[in-house]
């Protein structure tokens, strides 16, 4: 399994291994130096589909308050269109 698929096995982000990946993103996240590079919005989105997945809405919050309305087709597309599915997405975590 892999692709947005692979993203949306919320069981995954609940294993050690999934856990610590989605850590080591968030780590990154906050650090503003390493946002920088040119694929970083893109990243952004893969984090905080990934997190919604994982139903992490608190850590997603902080990558959506980063991202400020940024939005990339993939990964949200997956889940239909993906300007909508990532405002339902921003609307289900908390402020």
């Amino acid at each position: 399994m892999g692709g947005p698929s692979a993203l949306l096995a919320k069981d995954q982000w609940h294993q050690p291994a999934g856990a610590s990946a989605l850590q080591r993103s968030l780590d990154w996240h906050r650090d503003p130096a390493r946002l920088h590079h040119v694929a970083a919005f893109a990243d952004l989105n893969v984090l905080a589909f990934a997190l919604v997945a994982a139903q992490g809405a608190n850590e997603a919050n902080d990558v959506f308050a980063t991202l400020r309305g940024v939005v990339t087709p993939w990964p949200w597309n997956a889940l239909g269109d993906p300007l909508m599915a990532y405002e339902r997405a921003t609307r289900r975590a908390p402020r």
